[in-house]
């Protein structure tokens, strides 16, 4: 008997038939569906609790259409140290999966490669064991609703990357690749391998030879990613300065996007000009809208005359700048910031190396005293740092930098870093 019925037939059997026995039951109804919603509430906070990569696995595969909620996924991820990892030929699924060093990203998301496909290099995957090389790969899935696109999409996104070749030798020899692939598969179906070709048929084809090619700047490496699946993988465009943000308390996109921020407050953030679109107004001055994104998520910029004059040359698509201003929130449009002030990374950086540098650690935190310390001595200079406990302060001096910021992250946790 299910819930319903018997919550129905307890108020009936209480009340009677009639008017108010009908008021009961239905308030009855409604005690059984908050307890149904609070038994699912309890279900999902222990799979998330307990089993934290399979859950974020799932509820990512269920957003493969929104690109914004991988990206919302993905930074909480990295806020639990659970790493996002690119598509990988040999390990990677139709969706997302939770491995030994994180979640590997879904094949379903790669440009240009549909679920026929994937099914045949899973397949071929399974009954022929592991793809040695993007050579082996295409002479095994040609003709398997894997085209030049697909194969092109895969490399640019980091499928291959483990396999001996870099994303640049890849690119300039993955056509020859599949052209070698599709003749000794038309040859096969013809009946026309000659007598040397048959006797041979138990010995491995030895593979081409590819010359030395100076691999892609990192840069373009993350365009490429960004590209063929939708967001930053391996790195993103600020992970170059991203922790003397994090101690310097700077605010997210997603801070605002989330309405952590109330509207007209003043915010700093780091982010990436993803997109910049100059406006002349009436008056005939020059302006820009601009689309900005950091690694929680994406949200629109204004640089009105007067700001875009001041910083015309930095206001330039896929720099990397801190920029400081105004959040506008209104219920009719997406929320903006409407810019103040623009620094570039190089800039941001100069300013966060002359700042005091504070560190909290405990007394009992012996051990986390000495991890520091042995940083701290690698990365002595003229900044102030400051050490603070319950009893009293040590001041000393260091080298401030990002790199820094980060070794001092996992040694410490980066709420206990300060940039003042």
């Amino acid at each position: 008997m299910t819930m319903e019925r018997r919550v129905r037939g307890n108020s009936h059997a209480r009340c009677g038939a009639g008017e108010n026995s009908e008021i009961i039951s239905k308030s009855y109804l409604s005690l059984s569906h908050a307890a149904a919603y609070a038994c699912l509430a309890y279900r999902t906070a222990y799979l998330k609790c307990h089993y934290y990569k399979e859950y974020m696995a799932a509820l990512m595969t269920g957003s493969l259409d929104n690109t914004a909620k991988i990206i919302e996924y993905s930074a909480e991820c990295e806020a639990h140290g659970v790493k996002l990892l690119t598509p990988d030929i040999n390990e990677s699924f139709e969706g997302f999966t939770a491995v030994a060093g994180g979640i590997r990203f879904a094949l379903l998301a790669v440009k240009n490669l549909g679920k026929g496909a994937i099914a045949s290099i899973i397949r071929e995957r399974s009954t022929g064991g592991r793809y040695r090389s993007l050579e082996d790969f295409c002479s095994r899935v040609y003709g398997r609703e894997i085209n030049k696109r697909s194969v092109e999409g895969l490399i640019k996104c980091g499928a291959f990357d483990g396999l001996g070749l870099n994303r640049r030798q890849m690119l300039s020899n993955y056509e020859s690749f599949l052209d070698f692939a599709g003749d000794m598969a038309r040859n096969n179906l013809e009946g026309q391998l000659d007598f040397f070709s048959m006797s041979a048929d138990d010995t491995p084809v030895q593979e081409t030879v590819v010359p030395p090619m100076e691999e892609f700047p990192v840069n373009e490496l993350l365009a490429m990613e960004k590209d063929t699946i939708g967001i930053y993988v391996s790195g993103h465009p600020v992970s170059q300065y991203i922790f003397l943000a994090r101690a310097c308390r700077m605010n997210t996109i997603s801070d605002v996007c989330d309405e952590l921020v109330d509207d007209g407050k003043e915010v700093c953030m780091l982010v990436m000009l993803q997109g910049v679109k100059p406006y002349t107004t009436k008056k005939g001055d020059a302006m820009a809208f601009m689309q900005i994104e950091d690694i929680t998520g994406a949200m629109e910029a204004i640089a009105f005359p007067d700001m875009f004059a001041k910083a015309r040359t930095k206001i330039v698509k896929d720099n990397v700048v801190a920029v400081k201003g105004r959040i506008s929130l209104r219920d009719d449009e997406v929320p903006k910031i409407i810019l103040s002030d623009v620094l570039d990374g190089k800039e941001f950086e100069e300013i966060c190396s002359k700042k005091s540098l504070r560190l909290k650690i405990a007394d009992d935190e012996i051990e986390k005293g000495r991890r520091s310390s042995e940083i701290l001595m690698r990365n002595r200079g003229n900044a102030d740092l400051i050490y603070i406990n319950q009893k009293k302060c040590y001041k000393n001096y260091c080298k401030i930098s990002n790199s820094l910021i980060s070794e001092l992250a996992e040694a410490l946790s980066i709420d206990n870093i300060f940039l003042i």
